[in-house]
């Protein structure tokens, strides 16, 4: 039984990296958390990009995560506002096989550009399975709270 159900999160890691095929083309050098120097604000969102073979209400799953990413970010220090001059990405892939649930995480930092496309500036993720019974709105959202943290407070030490 664990042969198949580890043979079910392989499969599913396998879809959430295909899927995530795009933002890997993008490469970026390993100090770019230096543009993360001296960030005070963000307008902070959670996007479900990939929702395959979910139960439940993928509203509400958004919503829950959204308030748990921003009240994460707040308190590390970081003021989340909607009229903030850049964006903080939280963007989730979902997909579930049997009693696996796998999920791709991708924390993206944009400076917003008034004449033209928005610039990504940082980019951070991984990709999580564990079991549905264990499934944790809270885990998704501080996976992306601490990709984003641990390297916003390396840039922004707490006085």
């Amino acid at each position: 039984m664990a042969l198949r159900q580890w043979i079910q999160a392989l499969i599913v890691c396998g879809t959430l990296m295909l899927v995530d095929e795009a933002a890997a083309q993008a490469v970026f050098p390993s100090e770019n958390g230096k543009v993360l120097a001296g960030l005070k604000m963000a307008d902070a969102t959670v996007q479900i990009l990939t929702w395959l073979g979910m139960d439940g209400d993928r509203d509400r799953l958004k919503r829950n995560i959204q308030s748990a990413f921003e009240l994460a970010l707040r308190r590390d220090g970081l003021v989340v506002d909607g009229n903030a001059p850049n964006f903080l990405f939280c963007e989730l892939k979902f997909a579930r096989s049997g009693g696996v649930i796998a999920y791709a995480y991708q924390v993206t930092y944009y400076e917003f550009e008034a004449n033209g496309v928005h610039r990504l500036l940082w980019s951070h993720g991984g990709i999580v399975t564990v079991g549905r019974e264990t499934f944790d709105t809270e885990q998704v959202a501080k996976d992306c709270v601490d990709a984003f943290s641990n390297e916003w407070l390396k840039r922004n030490p707490r006085r």
